[in-house]
């Protein structure tokens, strides 16, 4: 599905943080519009010594029908 999509979020900084996006923070192609609108997004961080760890949540409208995708990870810096 061509998503074309770009959110403006925010929130406060600091070691945990949770950014979120609504209304008119998110800009979608006319595809978007008709057929998968996006309707939020949130992102939270959890940063500790070398790790950092992300959460997103994008909550869609796919065809008229409620979509929930979810991604996460923990990056590690490693020493060279």
């Amino acid at each position: 599905m061509p998503r074309a999509v770009c959110v403006v979020a925010e929130g406060k900084p600091g070691a945990t943080m949770t950014l979120t996006a609504q209304g008119s923070g998110i800009a979608q192609s006319g595809y978007m519009m008709k057929n998968d609108t996006t309707k939020s997004f949130t992102i939270s961080y959890e940063m500790s010594g070398n790790t950092l760890k992300y959460k997103q949540v994008t909550e869609l409208r796919v065809y008229g029908k409620p979509f929930s995708h979810v991604d996460s990870s923990t990056l590690v810096k490693v020493e060279k």
